[in-house]
């Protein structure tokens, strides 16, 4: 039998789920049920020949339920079923494939398409989302831009209105000009 360390996940859930299932199907009978089987064994007499018919039966069921288990472990390692679904967890492992993106392909509502490969569809998510980003910064841009026009607008408004009060001093600095000439003439003079 394989070391438990060579046979991760999938191997260990198939042979749990065989020896449920052998389990389920060897326990299918109880002793009401068997007794009922053979009613007619009911007196004294025949009543230890029913308990001595169903411990044979409890054994066989013990020792078909044990040889299945043996079975199942002389097949896995004859046709090597641990290694290759060890390489399928190493495969799923390497590509990013999780449990969770396996169970959504098999929910009805799953998210994936008929065919379609857990990491196409993990593909396919992370297009969406970064459309869905691209549709929203284009949307902060065309406001930043809207915003920015209006503010361009409002300092053109402001140029023209000091341009137009340097217009309006020009006159006065010409005289100003005159005035701080001839005081600095009668200072030095």
């Amino acid at each position: 039998m394989a070391d438990a360390k060579t046979t991760p996940g999938r191997a260990d859930v198939l042979t749990t789920l065989f020896g449920t299932c052998v389990d389920d199907i060897a326990n299918s009978c109880s002793f009401q049920d068997y007794a009922a089987l053979f009613a007619e064994l009911v007196d004294q007499k025949n009543a230890s020949l029913r308990d001595e018919l169903f411990h044979c039966y409890a054994q066989t069921v013990q020792e078909l339920r044990a040889n299945a288990k043996q079975e199942f472990d002389v097949l896995c390692n004859a046709y090597g079923v641990r290694e290759k679904l060890a390489n399928v967890d190493a495969l799923c492992r390497e590509h990013g494939i999780t449990d969770a993106d396996i169970n959504a392909a098999s929910k009805p509502e799953g998210t994936l398409a008929d065919g379609e490969m857990p990491l196409a569809a993990a593909r396919a998510q992370r297009i969406a989302a970064k459309e869905a980003e691209k549709k929203v910064l284009l949307e902060m841009l065309e406001q930043s831009q809207a915003m920015r026009a209006e503010k361009q607008a409002l300092v053109d408004e402001r140029r023209a209105l000091v341009n137009e009060s340097v217009k309006h001093c020009a006159p006065a600095d010409a005289v100003l000009e005159g005035v701080h000439e001839a005081s600095t003439r009668w200072i030095n003079a």
